[in-house]
């Protein structure tokens, strides 16, 4: 081989392998390759992720599908999407480690940290969730009322008739709450049993009742819109700081909304009431940072791609996210934040309380469900031996109980 042949074919060479070694070096500061193999399973590497979303046909669901098409675009992960209707089996998923993310509600993220409902069982306990990004719509999450009934304020539900649903612990702490913005609590108002969430509206509808909660966007809310007594969506005023303290005691996870997207609402007519966000994309807090690092920053880069692609989808934008919410963030998402200049010194301060929040509530329930020596022959506490424990630790700390079973 000629001597400057030769040459070439090093220069080539070394090039190459600087080349190699930078990628190599930005992939690790990114989060996309592994810097020791005790992490292997733990990043993006791998490319393909399980996450577990809602139901088929839903609005949740819809939107999860246009989030994978999009990410797929890219080259740091794949998503398969493993559908369920159930908060609880999605959030098995993700504790059993057959999906590394979910896409849930405030049941599967707030109340699975808080040990609350369906996670107050002794197989569940407070769940060590963080929040990875989640979509912040414009429709109304609260209270609609029967246009003919008289109310136009929250505090106007004074002795009227509100729709509860059986079984339904969730929906009565959102409505518990909206009723404590107005000084309100059960005593105030009588109560109207019903079966599932269309039967309340129809019992609205119908004259039975004259409030239920209700998602603006949902089709049923159609039929309350066209009967003779319509439809209206009582305000919940922004600026009533006493109305929003004594909210929040119950339903930290509602947000103020100037309310555009549904049944009875538009640009043009927007109502000034409550919101959450939907869906909550969380893993656990072992999940690695990197690889969450990864995904969100993809997330948040490629939303263009997907804001149109359905219903809601606007929502995901980064700056719409409420980095002071009610669950903790995780550490890689918090990152990206941070990079984006979005995250201050008051975020930090509340997820330091967060996280310090879930180890109060892990260490009450380990000392109530791990007792030094265990007597293998006992039965497990139950479910009222929990929310007691849970309250005592909680106010011991200085810190609210979000529940009170004797409110009932």
């Amino acid at each position: 081989m000629p001597a400057c042949r030769s040459v070439q074919v090093v220069l080539i060479q070394r090039l190459r392998l600087a080349r190699d070694g930078a990628i190599a070096i930005l992939l690790i500061a990114i989060g996309l390759a592994t810097p020791s193999a005790s992490s292997v399973a733990d990043t993006p590497a791998q490319r393909k992720q399980v996450w577990a979303a809602p139901d088929s046909g839903s609005d949740g669901h819809e939107q999860l599908r246009a989030v994978a098409a999009a990410l797929a675009k890219g080259s740091v992960v794949r998503i398969q999407l493993e559908s369920s209707a159930s908060h609880l089996t999605r959030a098995r998923m993700l504790r059993d480690g057959r999906a590394q993310y979910a896409a849930t509600s405030v049941a599967g993220s707030v109340f699975a940290q808080e040990g609350l409902f369906a996670f107050a069982g002794h197989e569940w306990g407070p769940q060590p969730v963080r929040a990875v990004l989640m979509n912040v719509q414009n429709q109304l999450l609260g209270i609609v009322a029967a246009g003919d009934a008289g109310i136009t304020t929250l505090a106007e539900l004074k002795g009227k008739r509100i729709a509860r649903i059986k079984d339904a612990p969730e929906i009565d702490q959102h409505l518990r709450a909206l009723l404590a913005h107005a000084g309100l609590t059960w005593k105030d108002v009588t109560s109207v049993r019903t079966e599932g969430y269309a039967a309340a509206l129809r019992e609205v509808a119908s004259g039975r009742a004259d409030v239920a909660f209700a998602a603006s966007r949902t089709p049923e809310l159609q039929g309350l819109a066209s009967s003779k007594r319509g439809l209206v969506w009582p305000l919940v005023p922004h600026a009533d700081a006493t109305g929003w303290t004594l909210l929040r005691q119950w339903a930290p996870y509602m947000v103020p909304v100037d309310a555009t997207e549904g049944v009875g609402l538009s640009e043009k007519l927007p109502v000034e009431s409550v919101s959450w966000p939907y869906p909550v994309v969380v893993t656990l807090a072992r999940r690695n940072p990197d690889d969450v690092q990864a995904v969100t920053g993809e997330l948040i880069a490629r939303w263009r791609d997907f804001r149109g692609a359905a219903p809601g989808n606007a929502g995901w934008e980064a700056k719409r996210q409420p980095l002071a919410w009610a669950i903790p963030w995780h550490e890689g998402a918090i990152r990206v934040f941070r990079a984006q200049g979005l995250w201050r010194d008051e975020h930090q301060l509340h997820q330091d309380r967060l996280v310090e929040r879930q180890r109060v509530l892990r260490q009450a329930w380990d000392a109530l469900f791990k007792p030094a020596q265990p007597d293998t022959d006992r039965d497990p506490p139950d479910e009222a031996a929990w929310l007691k424990g849970r309250a005592a630790a909680l106010q011991k700390a200085g810190l609210d109980t979000l529940w009170n079973a004797a409110a009932d």
